[in-house]
C-alpha cells in the first residue's frame, strides 16, 4: 500500500510492534479526523479483564509483526481511553476496526483466527457490513453531555439497586426509569409549579392595587364636581 509509514520510522520503537494508543495520541498518531492519516491503522478497542481480549492478545501481536510494514497494528484501553471509545460508539469488546482514507471498517467475524485478520486488512474490509466516516474527535459539548448520561445511568442504577432490595425488581425496565426520571426530576417540576404560583400570585396582587389605584382616582376626581353643584344651589 501506497503511504503507509513504517512503525519503527513513525515512533521509534522496534519495528512492528503492537502500537499503543490513548486519548492523548490518538488523533496525533493517526491523523485519523483530518484525513491525512499515516497508512492505513487495524485497532483493537479492549479491557484487560475481558476474556475474549486476553485470548486474542497473541494473534494480534504476531499480526503486528506479520503484516506491520503495510498496516499500523494498534490497540487502545477503553478503561484508561473512553474518550475515544465514545467517539468511535465502542459498545462490544473486543471491537477491531480498520481505519483507512477517512473511513471506518468494523471486523464482525466471530472467529479471529491470524488469517481472517490478515485478509480483513488486505481487502477483506470493503465486505464489513458495519463502515462509514470517522467521526471528529469530541467538543466540549459532548464531552458535558457524556458526563451528563453517565450520571443519569448510574442514578438509575443506583434506583434499580433500591427496586431490588424492595422487591420491585421484577418491573419492567421502561417502568423503572420512568419512576427513577420522576423521582429525579421532581424537585426541579416542583421548584418550576412553585416560581409559575408565586408569579401568579404577584399578577393578581398588583392587578388588585391597579384596580384600588383606579377607583381612588375616580373617586377623587368626582368630589370637586360634586362641591361645585353644592355652590350653585346656595
Amino acid at each position: 500500500m501506497l503511504g503507509v509509514a513504517k512503525a519503527e520510522e513513525v515512533f521509534g520503537e522496534e519495528p512492528y510492534e503492537v502500537i499503543q494508543l490513548n486519548d492523548d495520541n490518538f488523533e496525533h498518531l493517526t491523523q485519523a479526523a483530518t484525513g491525512a492519516m499515516k497508512g492505513d491503522w487495524f485497532v483493537k478497542f479492549y479491557t484487560p479483564w475481558c476474556g475474549h481480549c486476553q485470548a486474542i492478545a497473541p494473534t494480534w501481536a504476531h499480526l503486528a509483526m506479520k503484516i506491520g510494514k503495510e498496516v499500523n497494528v494498534a490497540e487502545l484501553n477503553i478503561d484508561e481511553c473512553p474518550n475515544t471509545a465514545e467517539r468511535f460508539n465502542i459498545r462490544g469488546l473486543p471491537t477491531l476496526l480498520l481505519l483507512r482514507k477517512g473511513k471506518f471498517y468494523k471486523y464482525t467475524n466471530k472467529d479471529r483466527p491470524l488469517e481472517a485478520l490478515e485478509a480483513f486488512t488486505m481487502g477483506g474490509y470493503a465486505k464489513s457490513k458495519v463502515q462509514g466516516n470517522i467521526p471528529g474527535e469530541l467538543t466540549t459539548l459532548d464531552l458535558a453531555l457524556k458526563i451528563i448520561r453517565k450520571t443519569y445511568y448510574e442514578l438509575i442504577f443506583g434506583f434499580e439497586t433500591i427496586f431490588d432490595v424492595l422487591g420491585k425488581g421484577h418491573l419492567p425496565w421502561y417502568i423503572k426509569i420512568f419512576i427513577t426520571t420522576v423521582i429525579l426530576f421532581s424537585p426541579a417540576i416542583v421548584l418550576v409549579i412553585c416560581i409559575y404560583a408565586c408569579e401568579n400570585r404577584y399578577l393578581a396582587r398588583k392587578q388588585a392595587q391597579l384596580q384600588a389605584q383606579t377607583q381612588k382616582d375616580n373617586t377623587l376626581s368626582e368630589k370637586p364636581s360634586s362641591n361645585r353643584r353644592k355652590q350653585k344651589i346656595d
